[in-house]
């Protein structure tokens, strides 16, 4: 069950996941009523010191960041 403090659609600002990769992101600009679009920020997130897999996160998460419509997000708890 939600809590009282939750809500959805998200809006401007809040954090969510892309359901299909788990991704987690914020978004950054809507559009739409009837078809409602969300523009998601992708964090790039690294375990490791690597410059290497550093670029490649950071361009992973260039290329998630997009619109998404609701359907493919989901409240991050």
């Amino acid at each position: 069950m939600e809590s009282a403090t939750s809500h959805w659609p998200p809006a401007e600002g809040d954090s969510v996941r892309v359901k299909d990769v788990g991704l987690i992101g914020t978004v950054i600009k809507t559009k739409g009523v009837q078809e409602a679009r969300f523009r998601i920020q992708v964090l790039a997130t690294t375990t490791t010191g690597d410059a290497v897999a550093l670029k490649r996160a950071k361009a992973a998460a260039r290329l998630a960041s997009r619109w998404y419509s609701l359907n493919e997000l989901e409240a991050v708890s």
